[in-house]
């Protein structure tokens, strides 16, 4: 059997489980070809990648075309779309799918997207109701993706953890204090860095406050950076360095930066928004705190990682392998 996975953007979170449907279509006997973006993560003999455009929409056309073409040559059993971007660019995916004897899955990991510059979701309704199956990674999503697509059996299961590789090199100075780090990509308005940069110039004993990523804003007080993109190695052994992950988002679907963090055993830190409220246990493997909470509140939270941090670590990991072990026995059932 074969399969193909189209991973429209090829780097973050979402390429993060990439790999994680890979190993489950290998498992299930599938010889799968992943079609993606070029010279990002996704890298090996059986990645396929489009020619760069001159402008990031006309790279996404030929990204959809090559997905499609892949489609009508090697005739798969089945096709895992990760995502959309702008789903009318995307047409000839779908209509590839249209006349191929493929079964299909899409998995919607954000059923909005969290800024026009991401891309759009205008037809996106159709494809979902054309797929055999859809799969959301947190019932936040999967029920916005029912009451969207008038569909009632979207499956949902956990984000797998990152295989982030060996090798990395933490990008931070070292330090006796406890790390509370933010990362990933900084400068969307919605992950809420002002909360991170107010807590630095503030400061709370014992702590020092760093950021790192995309968007890391350099030479503000009391805050250490990492700026840049981070390759996965390296983001792991900087993010891995820390005692807690600081995510004051003011909107999330799900968060790869919560899981990421709990199987590095660093505690996250974060508000009780959307599906990330599904990912944290209150005081048991990370801190939840509304969105309205003030500066004090979040420094109690740090306090209280400090306390416990031993046990709250050990839970972290707990919490990760077990979304893990959920995520490859769903997809495995649902391949199958």
């Amino acid at each position: 059997m074969s399969a193909v996975v189209v991973d429209w953007l090829g780097r973050g979170g979402i390429a993060q489980t990439t790999p994680a449907w890979v190993r489950a279509l290998t498992k299930t006997g599938h010889d799968v070809t992943v079609v993606t973006r070029g010279g990002r993560d996704l890298i090996g003999d059986h990645v396929r990648a489009p020619d760069e455009g001159a402008h990031a929409l006309v790279t996404h056309r030929r990204l959809a075309q090559l997905a499609a073409a892949t489609v009508d040559e090697l005739q798969p059993d089945l096709v895992v779309v990760q995502n959309y971007v702008v789903p009318p660019l995307e047409g000839a995916l779908d209509r590839a799918l249209r006349r191929s004897r493929a079964r299909s899955i899409v998995v919607v990991h954000d059923h909005r997207l969290h800024s026009r510059a991401a891309g759009m979701h205008a037809g996106l309704r159709r494809r979902l109701r054309s797929a055999d199956a859809v799969v959301a990674h947190s019932r936040f999503v999967g029920d916005a993706v029912e009451q969207l697509s008038g569909r009632t059996d979207v499956v949902c299961l956990p984000l797998p953890t990152v295989a982030a590789g060996p090798h990395g090199t933490d990008q931070l100075p070292a330090t006796d204090a406890a790390t509370a780090i933010g990362f990933g990509v900084l400068h969307r308005s919605y992950k809420g860095l002002d909360v991170v940069t107010r807590l630095a110039a503030d400061g709370l004993p014992g702590w020092r406050f760093a950021v790192a990523g995309t968007g890391a804003p350099v030479g503000l007080p009391g805050l250490a950076a990492a700026p840049g993109y981070l390759s996965s190695p390296d983001l792991a052994a900087t993010v891995g360095g820390s005692s807690a992950a600081l995510l004051p988002y003011r909107f999330a679907t799900q968060s790869a930066a919560v899981l990421f963090a709990q199987q590095l055993g660093v505690v996250p830190v974060a508000t009780a928004v959307g599906g990330i409220v599904e990912q944290i246990e209150d005081g048991v493997d990370g801190m939840l705190l509304p969105t309205e909470a003030t500066l004090l509140d979040w420094r109690s939270a740090l306090d209280r990682v400090r306390d416990d941090y031993g046990a709250l670590s050990a839970r972290c990991r707990t919490r990760a392998a077990a979304a893990d072990a959920e995520f490859e026995r769903t997809a495995d059932a649902l391949l199958r």
